[in-house]
């Protein structure tokens, strides 16, 4: 009798020890999936701030004006335990992606003879791959005079016949672009766009003999929790305001637009 009690005292100490490790297990888990949960909402919080900042900085005027040099700080103080810092900086370059049919405007104000714009696109390699070709409109204005001149720059030979495209056979080199061209400038030229065809491209535009004015901001905005260690960054690559791309159809008179 006294073996048979020890026995079921030994079953009993077992079933506790089995009990009490699956409710120690089942708290744990119960506990890790609180934290986890509760980090989750605060990385989804700290990057909403963050988001915040950049749109902050784009309804910045000041933020945004490329007359003002050098960079733009600003933050957010409205947000409970989220510190959001922001900068905005100058870039004097263009690189974006353009869709087929899509184009973009680049800022000349201050060209003179002698300068020149690099041009790169085309991240294809080769032309098995249908690269883009480029039309090119740059727009002059002295005194009164406003004229405009179109150039077109093939990045395959196969996709022109007879259309008045040049055949661009040089590359990015080092830069990774398929295709390369350096377009002189003339005194008095105030805009260029440029518009993709054929296909969609990678396009990075700079000024060569001369610093091309502001062409983009760069807005960083980083967004830290006071309580936890959440930290979410953001940027955003914002060009300057042009006309829409359908004026690219439209005469440039300098005072107005007519059909």
């Amino acid at each position: 009798m006294e073996s048979r009690k020890g026995q079921v005292g030994i079953i009993i100490l077992l079933i506790v020890v089995v009990m009490s490790t699956i409710g120690i297990s089942v708290v744990s888990r119960s506990s890790t999936d609180v934290s986890i949960s509760q980090s989750s909402e605060d990385a989804n919080r700290v990057l909403d701030a963050a988001e915040s900042g950049v749109e902050k900085a784009l309804s910045d005027t000041h933020a945004l004006d490329p007359s003002i040099p050098g960079q733009v700080t600003g933050s957010i103080n409205s947000i409970n335990n989220i510190a959001v810092n922001y900068t905005v900086d100058r870039l004097f370059t263009t690189d974006t992606v353009l869709d087929e049919g899509s184009s973009v405007g680049i800022d000349l104000t201050g060209a003179i003879n002698g300068d020149a714009l690099n041009i790169y696109w085309s991240k294809e390699q080769n032309c098995t791959q249908n690269p883009a070709s480029l039309i090119i409109t740059i727009y002059n204005k002295v005194g009164s005079a406003v004229t405009y001149r179109k150039s077109y720059l093939a990045a395959c030979a196969q996709n022109h016949s007879g259309d008045g495209f040049t055949s661009i056979t040089a590359n990015g080199g080092a830069t990774g672009f398929l295709r390369f061209d350096q377009l002189a400038l003339q005194t008095g030229d105030v805009f260029a766009r440029i518009r993709s065809i054929y296909n969609q491209t990678e396009l990075s535009i700079t000024g060569a003999g001369w610093t091309l004015p502001v062409q983009q901001f760069r807005i960083v905005s980083i967004a830290q929790g006071t309580v936890g260690t959440q930290t979410k960054e953001v940027q955003v690559d914002r060009g300057l305001p042009t006309a829409p791309a359908v004026f690219d159809y439209a005469l440039y008179s300098g005072t107005g637009i007519s059909n």
